[in-house]
């Protein structure tokens, strides 16, 4: 097994952090995300809001498996503070690349963020034609 040195380790601490704020922030934005679908379950929404919904939604199904995965690994890896650091980086290291979940986070945040900026466009919009039709009186 490799040896690292103590700026290794602490490399790797700080990468491990921010993976988990990382999927702390994606977990906001989907909790959010549902909070405002609720909403529009209630009201009717254009074919362009409905669209970006959907696709909001697949977006969010394929995040869920590999977030899970990646919360799991975070729980059973609690441990890791009670063994040496050299092992600790090389467990952390080969356990990510065999699950593929190195940036998986970080990704999905960055593809959700982008289509929920999508969803706002097109919500305002909506609202922008429903106010166009109160004030044509239709």
């Amino acid at each position: 097994m490799p040896c690292y040195s103590d700026g290794q380790v602490w490399q790797a601490i700080k990468a491990a952090d921010a993976a988990r704020a990382s999927l702390d922030k994606l977990f906001d934005l989907i909790e959010h995300f549902f909070e405002r679908l609720e909403v529009y379950t209630r009201i009717l929404l254009s074919t362009g809001l409905t669209n970006i919904i959907v696709v909001i939604m697949v977006e969010v199904l394929s995040v869920l498996g590999p977030a899970t995965k990646e919360i799991q690994w975070w729980k059973e890896g609690e441990w890791i503070h009670d063994v040496r650091p050299s092992f600790m980086i090389h467990l952390i290291s080969a356990a990510r690349n065999l699950m593929g979940i190195d940036n998986t986070a970080d990704a999905a945040l960055g593809r959700l963020e982008r289509l929920m900026q999508k969803e706002v466009v097109m919500r305002d919009l909506q609202t922008l034609e429903s106010m166009d039709k109160i004030s044509r009186g239709a």
